[in-house]
């Protein structure tokens, strides 16, 4: 009985150490985990800490860029207001162009004229400022519009400055048309010189 005792004995405290090792295992097992867990939270900490300093970093030199942009823009300005008042005292405001278009070229001291649809540009195409006057100004002369009761067909509405034409007005006669500053002559239906017509 006595071994049966200690037998019974040595049972209870092999039941009891194991449940008190299990007890004690299983914080430790949770213990673990919690420094796991705490160890990759300081792991992101650090990557979005060194995220901010490189954000910090980028935010600096974008302050650092747009002071220089700044200064840029504002010494385009001074320039852009310099050559302004210079033009004003070589040439003064622009000349204007009847039917045409006066377009700034190299600062302010040279002009590009171009004219508006079907107008034809009779002189040069750009002015100078010279000792300060603007060079002789072009013209943009008128179209002329066709009067198609002398035409033996329809024909186009317009000619342009300058353009002589020949369209048909009989059978075999033809029209001779010629525009002048949006005035259309015309000379009578001749005869072309071909035999037949004769």
């Amino acid at each position: 009985m006595v071994k049966t005792a200690t037998a019974l004995l040595s049972a209870l405290l092999l039941c009891a150490w194991g449940a008190l090792a299990q007890e004690f295992m299983s914080p430790t097992v949770n213990v673990i985990e919690e420094l796991a867990k705490l160890k990759n939270m300081e792991e992101r900490l650090r990557t979005m800490e060194e995220t901010m300093q490189n954000q910090r970093v980028l935010v600096e030199q974008l302050q650092k860029e747009n002071g220089a942009l700044k200064t840029t823009v504002e010494t385009m300005q001074a320039t852009l207001e310099s050559l302004q008042s210079l033009k004003a005292a070589f040439c003064g405001d622009y000349p204007t162009v009847e039917n045409g278009d006066v377009t700034e070229v190299l600062g302010g001291l040279v002009l590009k004229v171009s004219c508006a649809a079907l107008y034809k540009l009779d002189g040069p195409e750009e002015v100078r400022c010279v000792k300060g006057k603007w060079s002789d100004l072009p013209a943009c002369r008128a179209p002329c519009r066709l009067d198609q009761s002398k035409f033996q067909q329809q024909q186009r509405e317009y000619v342009q400055h300058g353009e002589i034409s020949s369209f048909m007005c009989l059978s075999i006669l033809r029209v001779h048309v010629k525009c002048e500053d949006g005035r259309a002559y015309y000379r009578g239906c001749e005869c072309p010189s071909r035999p037949s017509c004769a």
